[in-house]
């Protein structure tokens, strides 16, 4: 028993060293400004891929601060529909998810699917309903 109180206690020290708050984005390649260079919309049905739109042509970009700290402004178009990204955020990142803070939680998750210093595409699912959702994919260029 004494030694599974030791394992323990050792687990969670190197959990909560392991894990610092300033450490927002442990491989640094997120940090600067992106250009929004394209995004995609897929949805899927029970588990089925349907239809799939680009937008090669957005606009705007996305900011991300040393600090966890980010800015996007950008649009992008699908069935001829205007869609605007403006807000503030907080975030912090892996090296395969960026978690995006929008309304005081952790609203959006990104699999970050390339990342590198110049590059990163990352998706992210929205529910449609129980059966349904929506992977946005987009790609961010420096």
């Amino acid at each position: 028993m004494k030694a599974l109180r030791i394992v323990f206690t050792l687990f969670l020290i190197v959990t909560f060293l392991a894990c610092s708050k300033d450490d927002v984005d442990p491989d640094g390649n997120l940090q600067g400004r992106w250009n929004v260079e394209k995004v995609e919309g897929q949805q899927f049905t029970n588990g089925n891929p349907g239809i799939k739109l680009e937008d090669n042509n957005p606009t705007g970009y996305i900011v991300f601060e040393s600090n966890g700290e980010g800015e996007q402004n950008y649009t992008f178009t699908l069935f001829g529909t205007a869609y605007p990204n403006i807000n503030n955020f907080r975030y912090s990142a892996t090296q395969t998810e960026i978690i995006i803070e929008r309304f005081g939680q952790a609203d959006l998750v990104w699999n970050r699917e390339l990342n590198t210093a110049n590059r990163q595409i990352a998706s992210y699912d929205i529910l449609v309903n129980a059966n349904s959702f929506i992977r946005y994919t987009l790609t961010l260029e420096k």
